[in-house]
Parts: structure tokens; C-alpha cells; sequence
């Protein structure tokens, strides 16, 4: 039965609970789930298929308007917990929103953009635009390349094998970036470590900050950057000799030059140790 959605200004198909639908090269692909787990895989059909353990008060819901398609729940029991298993072809771009619902992503090569506000986010691939962020939960991105933002408020944040620019934030939770090739990395936390491990770009710049936690960034021997320390009452650790260039305002903040200096590197903590490594942090 297909009826008219007023707010939306498209068709509507109350679906059941394993359905497929074809979908073109424009096409962009947004989920809507209040609770339970989304779960998204790639498969070699221009098509997505939903399946999900529905009851016989709820159903999902297929909306299109333009080349945006929009999957939901409805029915009596559309807040209930369920679980989304979703077929997608691996060029297909898509958006999730959640509530109490934790994301599971394997394989994309698209663009990957959503939120949920308890549970966690695990995505494998993405490409262009990787935007996922957890209020309360942890989010790990693996194998993406692009601008990547990922962002929780109480959880930890991972990513690793990551090419492109990074931005990584949290409130109260560890921050882990491994294997990264990026020329901009942003990272901060309130409450929690931060490492780094990976390139430095002759040209890259790289924020590195906590206030109540330990920094660890990894370079190699070979490297051209300027290091600027801010601290208020942690400590400095560097296996990297080094003549101070440049003093703040007291000694808790002061700058240094490896080899020419071109990238920048600032590493700030106000409560934890800072460790300048060599070597690639993988031993």
C-alpha cells in the first residue's frame, strides 16, 4: 500500500521485514532508528535490502524524495529495540540517526555521516566526508580515507589506518590515532590520554591536546618540524634531543626545531606527561 507522507512530499511503502529496493548512482541513503543495533554491509548489487526482526505493530518504512531515501520504523512499537541488517552497494552514500542504537559499517566506499546518542560506532572503510559522533558511547573508524571527524561526548575515539585530514574530539574518554597518513590532525580531550602514531607531512600541522591526561606521539628519525610544548603541571619527555628556541610565559611552554621545522607539531597538557617518541609506535 503506498500512501502520501504530507511532511515529507513523496511516496511511502509500508515494507515488510525483509525487503529490497534498487537504487541509482545519485542516490544517498538516510536510517532512522530509535533503538537497537544498525548493522550495514556491502554486497555487489546496485539495490539495498533491509532485513529486521520486526513484530506485527511496527514495519519499516521506504521513503523517497528526489534522490534521497529515507528508511524508518512505524507502528505501535516503532521505539521499541529492533535490529537492522542493511545490504548496501559499497559506492552508495548514506546517513544513520539513532538514539539508543549502536553502528556496526563494513566495507563502504562512500561518504559516511551520522549520530546516535547512546551506543557505540564501529565503521570499517568510508570515503570523501566520514562524520560519525556517539553522545555516550565509543567510536572507531578503521581503513578511511578523506576528512574524517569522528567525536564522542563519554567514550573513547579510535582510528587507525586513516589517510586525510583528522579532527578527533571527545569530553571524557581516550583519543588513539594509529598508522595515520594526514597532513592536519586535530585531537582533544578533557579527560582522558591522546597518542599518535604515523606520518608527518613537511607541511602538516598536528594538535595534539588534553587537560587531565597523557600525550604520546610517535615521530621518525627523519623528520622536519617545529614541536611547541604547553604544560601546567605535567611533564615533558622527549627521546629527541633538542635546544629550546623559544620560552613562553614560564618554563612549562617553550618550542623547538627537528631538522628544517616546516611542520608543526603542539603537543598541550595541562594536568599529564608529554612523550616525544621515535619510531612508529607499532613495537
Amino acid at each position: 500500500m503506498f500512501t502520501v507522507c504530507s511532511g515529507f512530499l513523496a511516496l511511502a511503502a509500508v515494507m515488510q521485514a525483509d525487503t529490497t529496493f534498487a537504487v541509482a548512482a545519485e542516490d544517498r541513503l538516510i536510517i532512522d532508528h530509535h533503538a537497537g543495533s544498525i548493522t550495514v554491509e556491502v554486497w555487489d548489487r546496485d539495490a539495498v535490502r533491509i532485513v529486521t526482526d520486526e513484530d506485527e505493530h511496527t514495519a519499516i518504512k521506504v521513503e523517497r524524495s528526489g534522490n534521497e531515501v529515507r528508511i524508518s520504523r512505524r507502528g505501535r512499537h516503532a521505539t521499541h529495540g529492533a535490529d537492522y541488517q542493511i545490504m548496501v552497494p559499497a559506492w552508495l552514500p548514506f546517513a544513520f540517526n539513532g538514539v539508543n542504537t549502536d553502528v556496526t559499517i563494513r566495507g563502504t566506499e562512500a561518504s559516511v555521516r551520522g549520530t546516535t546518542v547512546n551506543g557505540d560506532i564501529w565503521v570499517l572503510g568510508g570515503q570523501g566526508l566520514v562524520s560519525v559522533r556517539s553522545i555516550n558511547g565509543d567510536v572507531s573508524l578503521e581503513h578511511a580515507t578523506g576528512r574524517i571527524h569522528i567525536e564522542s561526548i563519554d567514550g573513547d575515539v579510535t582510528a587507525a589506518d586513516i589517510a586525510g585530514s583528522i579532527k578527533a574530539t571527545t569530553v571524557d574518554g581516550d583519543i588513539i590515532l594509529e598508522r595515520v597518513t594526514s597532513e592536519s590532525v586535530e585531537a582533544s580531550t578533557i579527560d582522558g590520554d591522546v597518542y599518535y602514531s604515523g606520518t608527518v607531512s613537511p607541511n602538516g600541522r598536528y594538535h595534539l591536546s588534553t587537560h587531565d591526561g597523557d600525550i604520546t606521539f610517535y615521530i621518525s628519525d627523519e623528520v622536519d618540524a617545529t614541536v611547541k610544548i604547553s604544560t601546567f603541571s605535567g611533564e615533558f619527555e622527549s627521546d629527541f634531543p633538542f635546544t629550546i628556541s623559544r620560552i613562553g610565559g614560564n618554563s612549562r611552554r617553550f618550542s623547538f626545531t627537528l631538522g628544517s621545522g616546516s611542520a608543526e607539531i603542539i603537543l598541550e597538557a595541562f594536568d599529564g606527561t608529554i612523550k616525544l617518541r621515535r619510531g612508529d609506535g607499532q613495537n
